[in-house]
């Protein structure tokens, strides 16, 4: 390693005063370490081999305008490391970590590696509330153009345009969002997107009341998850309606509580609040393709020649398509992890792909056998 220091001494000659050190850049570093989460933790490594390259590029300049370019590049690297998201001439893209989306560094990872771990650093930034970091780690763990990465990306403007994200992390995600190339949100999409939330809180609400008693209007998440693609009214309702406990729920409406107990006449409002939120969903600017759907969430697991997607866009049923994925070790790997973990471990890639390849036939009452193969809070 090059010595771009000029001296070590405590005393300094007015010539050597203000000389860069390696002690004043390890300094700067856990400085900047102090104030950054797990994932964006800057490795001094990277740093040092900045600050080598300015030394050997500044070679026969006077001392005080060495030191100057040193400590100069050594900050803008730092701050690019720990923050940096827009690209400009002159920056050192390869000695950035795989993780931060400008690296250009060498690596043996995979592509969903590599975009998992930007993810992560992407969501790291301390800017962005806690309760909205997952999402945005998810969202970006999507690969881009497919249909879960819009719906995340527009779960994160949604909440913009609704004013339920601070003005800092606004400002934060809204060039990684247009970076998406995702056009503006409309009036109409947003009061769409408006419409599916408040129906999937209402739906959690309405399984929270009934939960003591263990029961529950959608005990699988499929009716959740239709909420959530999009699905008409009239299929989600066709659903709930083969739900006993959303029947016995329908009876309510058809009662007067001006006699009942405060209990009954607060459920009774909170299930005629999440019907008429259902009944009144918003179409789809476009049918919802449960088979193009399922083809991108298994794209992890496929085959060069695109197997899984071929056979679902033949028209292939839950169970053969989910037979085939039993022979592929990295769904079984995936698949055994997801039963042995915690909930608090992320396997939003696999569960997406599961479910979506379980709902092609959602409405076919063999479905109801692939959600005894998880626990339900899963």
């Amino acid at each position: 390693m090059n010595n771009y220091e000029i001296t070590n001494s405590e005393v300094q000659t007015q010539e050597t005063a203000g000389t860069f050190t390696r002690k004043e850049m390890y300094a700067m570093v856990a400085s900047a370490n102090e104030s950054l989460l797990p994932e964006r933790q800057i490795d001094p490594v990277y740093v040092s081999l900045v600050a080598e390259r300015t030394y050997d590029a500044t070679h026969g300049l006077k001392l005080a305008a060495r030191n100057f370019a040193i400590r100069k590049a050594v900050t803008n690297h730092i701050d690019l490391m720990s923050k940096g998201m827009a690209a400009s001439a002159g920056e050192h893209y390869d000695l950035l970590p795989i993780q931060h989306p400008l690296s250009t560094a060498a690596t043996e990872l995979s592509v969903e590696e590599i975009r998992d771990a930007r993810a992560e650093w992407i969501a790291a930034d301390t800017r962005i509330d806690e309760n909205v970091r997952p999402l945005v780690a998810s969202a970006y763990k999507q690969e881009g153009g497919t249909i879960e990465r819009v719906h995340a990306d527009m779960r994160l403007m949604a909440l913009t345009a609704a004013g339920r994200l601070s003005s800092e992390v606004v400002a934060y995600l809204n060039p990684i969002v247009a970076s998406a190339e995702i056009a503006p949100f409309t009036d109409s999409e947003l009061s769409y997107w408006q419409a599916r939330s408040e129906a999937l809180e209402l739906l959690n609400r309405q399984n929270a009341l009934t939960a003591s008693a263990g029961v529950s209007v959608d005990p699988n998440g499929l009716v959740a998850r239709m909420v959530h693609r999009g699905e008409t009214s009239e299929n989600i309702l066709s659903v709930l309606n083969g739900n006993p406990v959303f029947r016995e729920s329908l009876s309510l409406l058809e009662k007067d509580m001006e006699d009942a107990d405060p209990i009954t006449r607060a459920a009774q409002t909170q299930f005629s609040a999440l019907y008429a939120s259902i009944s009144a969903l918003p179409n789809a600017s476009a049918p919802v393709d449960l088979k193009a759907i399922a083809a991108s969430a298994v794209k992890k697991y496929d085959d060069e020649d695109k197997t899984f997607a071929r056979v679902i866009e033949a028209g292939a049923s839950s169970a053969y398509v989910l037979s085939l994925l039993e022979d592929n070790p990295q769904w079984a790997a995936d698949f055994q992890t997801w039963m042995d973990s915690s909930e608090e471990e992320d396997m939003s890639v696999f569960a997406s792909a599961y479910w979506a390849v379980a709902d092609l036939d959602y409405a076919d009452t063999s479905f109801q056998s692939y959600d005894k193969v998880f626990p339900l809070s899963k």
